[in-house]
């Protein structure tokens, strides 16, 4: 059998990963930016809280019931990109143990089998075209798996590889960047500093580069 549930969280998370890689990757995240300052603070203080979950809940069962009962198809091309898009990410996200003040990496373990997160990414893709009522999965279905695919890697490791990918510089801590670019070199996604050969054809590949 099979339950899907949505869990929600704070950015902690990150600190967790070794949990996740020990029992066995099953979550794929979305990230959500802070909610801005005092506007988002009025609304909530003003809000009707009976009235927002009966209005949610009627959204959903609208959604729900008007969806159509055809799945829309997934082309080969968008199964080859998703394909390494999966593997490309489970490299990423693979988890590093460090010992010590000194913060030295014990060992590098092998990535996960990159077939559970394709068929999540899959799954997600042509969900993302049945409720937008299209009859077969786009690119813009394909944004949406590009962004949960990089949301489920890391902040640091992500907004650093995100950086190199779009030639720009890599934001946060200096110290905290290192660390992401050191593990991503252990990982074999960086050499050097940039983005190593393995990691550009697998971008391509997933139509990311």
């Amino acid at each position: 059998g099979r339950i899907t549930f949505a869990v929600a969280a704070t950015g902690e998370v990150d600190r967790h990963y070794g949990v996740f890689q020990t029992l066995g990757e099953r979550f794929v995240m979305i990230r959500w930016g802070r909610p801005s300052g005092i506007d988002a603070a009025l609304v909530a203080m003003n809000q009707d809280c009976k009235a927002r979950a009966k209005e949610l809940r009627e959204a959903v069962h609208k959604l729900i019931g008007g969806l159509s009962t055809q799945e829309p198809p997934l082309s080969s091309k968008m199964q080859y990109s998703i394909a390494a898009l999966a593997e490309f990410t489970v490299w990423a996200r693979t988890h590093i143990d460090r010992s010590g003040s000194a913060k030295e990496i014990e060992y590098v373990p092998e990535p996960e089998a990159p077939t559970r997160l394709a068929q999540q990414l899959a799954q997600l893709a042509k969900g993302s075209a049945l409720v937008m009522e299209r009859s077969k999965v786009g690119d813009d279905d394909y944004s949406l798996v590009k962004r949960v695919a990089f949301d489920c890697i890391s902040t640091p490791r992500r907004r650093l590889l995100e950086a190199l990918i779009s030639g720009e510089k890599g934001t946060g801590a200096a110290s905290t960047l290192f660390y992401a670019g050191q593990e991503l070199e252990a990982l074999e996604l960086l050499s050097g500093g940039a983005l190593s050969a393995f990691a550009r054809g697998l971008l391509t590949k997933a139509g990311v580069l």
